[in-house]
């Protein structure tokens, strides 16, 4: 039970990592579209 949830808490934090990482690059990379098409 402690294994399967220290488990869960694991796969849960890469994958929220992952996602916060994912939507920085998006947002960085939409900046700059908007940082092009104004110049």
């Amino acid at each position: 039970m402690d294994f399967g949830m220290r488990i869960l808490d694991l796969r849960y934090s890469v994958h929220f990592k992952l996602i916060e990482r994912s939507e920085s690059i998006i947002r960085q990379s939409t900046f700059d579209i908007r940082h092009s098409n104004v110049s």
